[in-house]
């Protein structure tokens, strides 16, 4: 018989703190997940999909190209400061 095991909490990348600390000194909302992406990221009545990997060359899972490619909504990778600092800029401007 197979020994139920309960789900593993999900692996949080180094960066993340420094880049939800980042979004959240432009003035946008942050809420840490765990699926299907790292975070949801409110402003003005919109919401945005997130996943923060560290570095350029992290690999996304495949849940997380599986989701990509499904998604209709706006997701969004984030890979280090700067790149949120650019998207925190873009939301804030109404570009996305």
């Amino acid at each position: 018989m197979a020994r139920w095991k309960p789900p593993q909490k999900a692996k949080r990348d180094a960066n993340e703190p420094d880049v939800f600390a980042t979004l959240r000194a432009f003035g946008l909302d942050v809420e840490a997940t765990d699926k299907p992406l790292d975070a949801l990221v409110g402003f003005q009545g919109r919401t945005y999909c997130i996943e923060v990997k560290d570095g350029p060359k992290a690999p996304l899972t495949d849940f997380q190209v599986a989701f990509f490619g499904r998604w209709r909504g706006h997701a969004a990778i984030i890979r280090d400061v700067a790149e949120a600092e650019a998207f925190a800029k873009a939301v804030r401007g109404g570009a996305i």
